[in-house]
């Protein structure tokens, strides 16, 4: 996050809905999914790791109130994690093949 530490960080994830268009991955929707909340491992700042290791514990209801879980690997050949604007505000996670987007992540700022 560009040298900030943080202690703590929270996000909103949502459910990205995508298609191929000429391109790339273009957005049509977003569904809201439920907050997470992620712990820096190394030195305060937030990495793909952090992302991938605090999605791979999250879980969201489904419509029957079934709790799912995001990720069921964080085997960075097969899912990434990407700052999408190299300040911490949106994170991508998607599929490493044809670098699909899953889930977006948006920081929730804290006010005060």
């Amino acid at each position: 996050m560009n040298g900030v530490s943080v202690e703590v960080a929270r996000y909103e994830v949502y459910h990205m809905d995508v298609y191929m268009d000429e391109g790339g991955w273009t957005e049509n929707e977003r569904h809201w999914l439920g907050e997470l909340t992620v712990r820096p491992a190394l030195n305060g700042e937030i990495d793909c790791i952090d992302i991938l290791s605090a999605m791979a514990r999250f879980t969201y209801p489904d419509f029957y109130g079934c709790r799912n879980k995001a990720l069921t690997t964080t085997d960075r050949r097969r899912v990434y994690a990407e700052d999408y604007y190299g300040d911490g505000s949106w994170w991508e996670v998607g599929t490493v093949k044809d670098h699909m987007p899953v889930y977006g992540l948006k920081r929730i700022e804290e006010e005060g």
